[in-house]
């Protein structure tokens, strides 16, 4: 998984459609930098627009490492943005700053759903008229690709409220996914005695379902013996009443 770096205190997902920008983990402080950062974003937290036209912000990337390194800018919001350069290469211990215009026709998304990812790869023996292809060839989810995520908001906007969950670690090279937290051992008590409740109230409704069908089954039979019984005493009163018939026809 590649490193990435998020703006402090942001917690607002990504919208699924930017690609690029998901499986990431949702906050990233400063205070997490690693030694081996191939790159320095100034600001690191949130490029911030003055309100008007024309409202721009600058970055400036620096380039920390030990070798050349080419990066990469992408955004959630392409139709807002104008970036300049969107892509280039970087000298060790050089800077080059990015400027970010936001379009006349368009502003700032609500609780800084605008963001920027900027990705950056070592560059190894090539130009700066070889970056645009260089990095068509790339997978930006690749297991050396640094990342570095920021948030959008105006000037004298209050910056996003953090979120309430727990923090979730940077993801760091070769790393695997973090193991999700246990459910608290209550919560877990409480549904197994929701599940016992239910397995005893299970057995209770099946014992009631074959006493019912018990009585149902003994009524009928009270109902077919009855019937039975009136039967038999009809055909021994209709045999009663034809002897005497029968006998006066052998006096005859």
């Amino acid at each position: 998984m590649p490193r990435v770096h998020f703006a402090n205190g942001s917690s607002i997902r990504v919208p699924a459609e930017s690609a690029q920008m998901t499986d990431v983990p949702e906050r990233y402080t400063p205070e997490e930098l690693q030694s081996d950062d191939m790159l320095r974003i100034v600001p690191n937290d949130y490029i911030q627009f003055p309100r008007g036209d024309p409202s721009e912000s600058l970055l400036q990337l620096n380039n920390t490492s030990k070798q050349p390194v080419t990066f990469k800018i992408q955004t959630t919001s392409p139709e807002k943005f104008r970036v300049r350069p969107r892509c280039g290469l970087i000298n060790p211990g050089e800077t080059t700053t990015v400027n970010i215009l936001l379009k006349a026709e368009h502003s700032l998304s609500d609780n800084a759903r605008d963001k920027f990812l900027i990705m950056c790869l070592p560059a190894r023996e090539i130009s700066n008229a070889q970056v645009g292809e260089f990095w068509k060839k790339q997978n930006n989810n690749g297991p050396n690709v640094e990342q570095h995520r920021l948030c959008c908001i105006y000037k004298d906007a209050p910056l996003p409220t953090p979120s309430s969950q727990p923090m979730t670690t940077a993801i760091q090279k070769g790393a695997g996914e973090a193991s999700p937290r246990s459910a608290p051992a209550s919560s877990t008590c409480a549904l197994e005695r929701q599940l016992r409740f239910t397995q005893v109230l299970q057995v209770i409704t099946l014992i009631f379902l074959l006493m019912l069908s018990g009585a149902v089954i003994y009524l009928l039979m009270l109902q077919l013996c009855g019937d039975a019984g009136c039967f038999s005493r009809d055909v021994a009163s209709d045999t009663s009443e034809g002897a005497p018939c029968g006998k006066a026809k052998r006096d005859l």
